[in-house]
């Protein structure tokens, strides 16, 4: 049962939304990962469904995260339930998908069509055509007119990093097949694909951008590196065979990139980079103060008030800064796992994602690994300058992305 309804829960955690909650896009997706973990850790329990090694490294660190989170929210200063959740339930996803040992191209086809109707959402609504509408439901967004594309995240920002995940397994989808597959057609991915870019650069938002170079390097060096791949007609060998590859997608990396920044409406990018330095330099002062295992998940916006009255006193000419006043996340996902779970959470996090990347670069993994390993960087390199791991959705994906590109791979079998 598990085997059939991973992919399809896949496919709807990023469109659960339910109007009329207080929090009607994130509060869903939260509860539906919550009831795929309880029926899914009930199949394994009640089928006796053997377990899939780590490793004794991976498995080390991936306690050590969850006992840091554990330890967070136990002793921490001030605690909050849903912060909790938020980051706990998405990484218990990880194990569970390796031991219901779905197909990673199952998978990724799940994950590439739910990127595809979040992408369509996104140009719908970029066109005034919201779906939402039809459903009697208009949300107000307020301020510019770019928010009025939140497809089913709630905000162009997350509907950009979450597409941004998404866009490496279009590609793997898209191109080639490998020895022995049937072929399929690809024009519905080539439509997926070009909706998701669309919908990108409809969202305004420049973090894609960052992406971009962080995870197409990711499937050029990994992927040309494997030459048993190199002499096949899959994805990487496609990629790789486009004249001087790494000039080519590099070129064309860089132009998406430019086109991202300066076509984006959102407001001046030195303004938005100044917001992102402003809160980093109050939190970084305070570094010393953070415990051992921080001041509890959901901590940092009590936190920041304090910190950031603190350096008013000190630095009075800061009330003039247009960035004064409360923040309800660091937009730095790594600077607020620092607050909320301390330096131990944050160095349990960091080694984690280093151990179960290495599997994807030291094995000789096929498109779908590459393309999940690079989705999984776009990801991370967003966390820089937003909080996409504080969000369901792109939270889950994270995590997915890791548990397809973290196993080796053995010729027909799952994961």
């Amino acid at each position: 049962m598990a085997r059939w309804l991973t992919p399809v829960i896949a496919v709807l955690i990023p469109l659960a939304v339910w109007p009329g909650l207080e929090q009607p896009f994130s509060t869903p997706k939260l509860v539906l990962i919550g009831c795929w973990i309880v029926l899914s850790a009930g199949w394994i329990l009640a089928t006796r469904a053997p377990g899939v090694e780590l490793g004794s490294g991976r498995t080390v660190a991936y306690l050590a995260w969850l006992g840091a989170l554990g330890l967070s929210a136990s002793t921490g200063e001030f605690v909050s339930l849903r912060a909790t959740l938020l980051l706990l339930l998405p990484a218990l996803c990880f194990p569970l998908l390796r031991w219901v040992r779905v197909e990673p191209g199952r998978l990724c086809t799940a994950f590439g069509l739910s990127s595809a109707i979040v992408a369509a959402t996104a140009v719908a609504q970029y066109f005034g055509m919201d779906p939402f509408w039809l459903l009697g439901w208009i949300p107000q967004p307020g301020g510019s007119e770019r928010l009025l594309v939140y497809g089913t995240l709630g905000n162009p920002n997350f509907v950009a990093a979450f597409l941004s995940g998404c866009l490496p397994l279009l590609l793997a989808l898209l191109f080639g097949n490998e020895a022995g597959e049937e072929p399929r057609r690809r024009w519905p991915w080539l439509l997926a694909l070009i909706t998701n870019v669309a919908a990108i650069l409809a969202t305004g938002s420049r973090a894609p951008a960052l992406a971009c170079f962080a995870a197409f390097p990711v499937i050029l060096l990994v992927g040309t590196r494997n030459a048993k791949l190199r002499s096949q007609p899959g994805f990487t060998a496609r990629l790789a065979s486009i004249g001087s590859s790494l000039a080519v997608v590099g070129s064309l990396v860089l132009a998406l990139a430019i086109g991202i920044v300066f076509l984006s409406p959102a407001r001046p990018l030195a303004t938005t980079l100044s917001g992102r330095t402003y809160i980093v330099n109050v939190v970084i002062r305070k570094v010393p103060e953070i415990p051992l295992f921080g001041f509890g998940p959901g901590a940092f916006r009590v936190k920041y008030v304090q910190w950031e009255t603190d350096r008013l006193r000190e630095d009075p000419e800061m009330a003039e800064s247009p960035f004064r006043g409360p923040q309800d996340h660091a937009h730095n996902d790594y600077v607020e796992l620092l607050t909320d779970t301390g330096p131990a959470g944050l160095a349990s996090f960091v080694a984690l994602l280093v151990l179960l990347a290495a599997p994807a670069i030291e094995r000789k993994p096929d498109r779908f690994r590459i393309a999940a390993l690079a989705g999984a960087v776009a990801l991370l390199t967003i966390s820089l300058v937003d909080f996409p791991l504080h969000r369901p959705a792109e939270s889950f994906l994270l995590w997915g992305l890791l548990a397809i590109a973290s196993t080796k791979r053995e010729r027909g079998s799952h994961f």
